[in-house]
């Protein structure tokens, strides 16, 4: 069987971070080896900040962002509509306390565990979570010890956690760094130099090649 790549549009475009969005999500069909748009599947409505396939439950999650005026929090797809449902309407931000966690990034290894990423507004590093699937509640990890800002969390197939960092410029050279990451903390394992560097954010290892 050919890989099946999914992937929502609808940006936030909320006017300060952390505001109310002012779009929802659309679940499509991608190419996955041009990224061609196959088909528009349907409205998921919510707006979508994070998508992983779950191998083990046969389900499509979603994380959502903060300024959803609907729901922020673990929500499951229809593959059929693009229909989006809470895992628990109950449980808001991830059923963590304080101020609304910017949780993106979800990806679930293939015995079912969910971990996810978040880069902290002003904060020197980045925070690791994991979601239990069933209930929706994270628990995080702070102080991973790495700052990035392109929000590529994935596990290849060999379940190997990789987080893809942007493209940075030190003066006229441009470098950009994946790094290896401990799905338990977090923290890096491991950093690798990417080139040529490129835009990454949100994607998936296929499952036949793991490119």
């Amino acid at each position: 069987p050919k890989p099946v790549l999914y992937g929502t549009t609808g940006a936030c475009n909320n006017d300060f971070p952390g505001g109310p969005c002012t779009q929802t999500s659309t679940l499509v069909q991608l190419d996955p080896n041009t990224g061609a748009l196959i088909k528009v599947i349907g409205p998921v409505g919510y707006t979508v900040n994070g998508l992983a396939w779950d191998p083990k439950s046969q389900k499509l999650y979603a994380s959502t962002a903060i300024g959803d005026v609907a729901f922020h929090g673990l929500i499951t797809i229809d593959l059929t509509t693009g229909a989006g449902t809470p895992v628990d309407p109950a449980v808001h931000n991830f059923g963590l306390a304080g101020d609304d966690s910017p949780i993106h990034s979800i990806t679930i290894h293939s015995n079912g565990r969910m971990v996810a990423w978040y880069d902290e507004f002003g904060g020197p590093t980045d925070t690791f979570v994991t979601i239990d699937k069933s209930t929706g509640i994270a628990t995080e990890f702070p102080d991973t010890g790495i700052d990035t800002s392109a929000n590529g969390l994935s596990f290849d197939v060999d379940n190997q956690l990789w987080n893809i960092d942007t493209a940075r410029r030190n003066g006229t050279v441009q470098t950009q760094t994946a790094y290896l990451i401990d799905p338990k903390t977090g923290k890096p394992l491991a950093a690798v130099p990417l080139s040529p560097p490129t835009m990454a954010a949100l994607g998936d290892f296929n499952p036949f090649t793991n490119l």
